[in-house]
């Protein structure tokens, strides 16, 4: 009876391991985004928007909607871009989607490259002037934003 019972009781465990799935999440693709901030000769700023996918394969999503927002130190709009639809992106491969280029004066500004769901940054410059009559490109502070 109690060798009987035993096997029940392994059959009945089998049976209900059997029911139950385990459910894996696939982790969420981490998207790095960068700029390159450059000045050129002609005093222009040029602002190439950069995402790299360093742990994993992402798919192209058709609800991307990165934004590209560059504003001055007082919050005023300065340019605007969207980036509707991202390219599958491969681990490692630097993508640029986006190329700005625009005067700006000496000051303080504000840029953020971002997606919904896949984070950001905010980085924050200065453009200088040079005794040359030309600007450069100074102190940068880069504040990644999480997945928003």
């Amino acid at each position: 009876m109690k060798k009987t019972l035993l096997v029940l009781f392994f059959v009945l465990l089998l049976m209900l391991s059997a029911c139950t799935e385990k459910t894996i999440t696939p982790s969420e693709p981490k998207i790095d985004f960068f700029p390159q901030i450059l000045s050129t000769e002609n005093n222009e700023v040029v602002i190439i928007l950069q995402m790299v996918s360093s742990d994993q394969e992402v798919p192209a999503d058709p609800n991307f909607n990165a934004i590209m927002k560059l504003s001055e130190s007082n919050g005023d709009l300065r340019a605007e871009a969207v980036l509707n639809e991202n390219p599958a992106m491969t681990p490692g491969t630097i993508y640029e989607p986006i190329h700005w280029s625009g005067l700006l004066e000496p000051g303080v500004y504000q840029l953020e490259w971002s997606a919904p769901g896949y984070g950001g940054t905010i980085n924050t410059f200065e453009v200088v002037p040079l005794d040359s009559g030309k600007i450069s490109i100074g102190d940068q502070k880069i504040t990644p934003l999480t997945n928003n």
